[in-house]
């Protein structure tokens, strides 16, 4: 067993370290050249700079957690999973309960249960999701952007929480293994394309930040 948690733990600190230095730098220097040349950028071009930041910020964050949960290996503690492959999330809903599992777990323990959850009806439930979202936001910092980005994500919960209640793909399409695929990659796709959308306000410096990608991507067809 003891040669099995130090290969575990050896392991997960090679795999944090190559994610962290052979991919979020070498992305996160492509992504930055991007934000700071956005008025020279094509449409195409500012979709793969927002790429390259949601990509950065998933193998830097999850790295580091692979650094740590490997060296508290390395001391015979066993540290909980923080990230559970959330680009392949169905759903913004599922992506929350597998992107930065330990803030998610806090959020819902200490803000959004005790807030009232979903036990108060809809209406306060999705005015409990945002204030939770919210939070979530200023939790990384006191800015505007942080809090338009808690605001962002707030909005898409409440969507998909409606979403959920008025549309229901039939249980055969599921089952079938054609188009159950299909659905499944479609939901995976939609889903990554809001949550990267939405790191677009995490990583802009300002709302006229966010106004020059914007103007980017939906003008910029040359």
């Amino acid at each position: 067993r003891g040669g099995r948690d130090l290969a575990g733990a050896l392991y997960a600190v090679a795999a944090g370290m190559a994610k962290r230095v052979l991919l979020a730098d070498n992305l996160g220097i492509a992504a930055g050249n991007g934000w700071a040349r956005l008025d020279e950028l094509s449409a195409p071009a500012a979709w793969l700079v927002i790429l390259g930041y949601t990509l950065q910020l998933y193998f830097d964050f999850s790295g580091y957690c692979d650094i740590a949960a490997g060296c508290a290996r390395l001391l015979g503690l066993r540290l909980p999973v923080n990230f559970d492959s959330p680009y392949r999330s169905l759903s913004v809903g599922e992506f929350w309960k597998r992107w930065h599992i330990s803030l998610s777990s806090w959020l819902m323990d200490y803000i959004y249960i005790p807030l009232g959850g979903n036990r108060k009806g809809r209406r306060r439930q999705r005015a409990n999701l945002m204030a939770t979202m919210l939070i979530g936001g200023l939790w990384h910092g006191a800015s505007w952007m942080y809090l338009l980005w808690g605001g962002y994500n707030g909005a898409l919960l409440v969507g998909h929480k409606a979403l959920k209640r008025v549309w229901h793909v039939p249980a055969k399409l599921k089952e079938n293994i054609v188009s159950g695929s299909i659905i499944r990659a479609t939901n995976i796709l939609i889903t990554f394309i809001l949550i990267t959308i939405g790191f677009a306000f995490f990583r802009a410096e300002s709302v006229g930040h966010i106004g020059d990608m914007a103007t980017a991507i939906f003008t910029n067809f040359h």
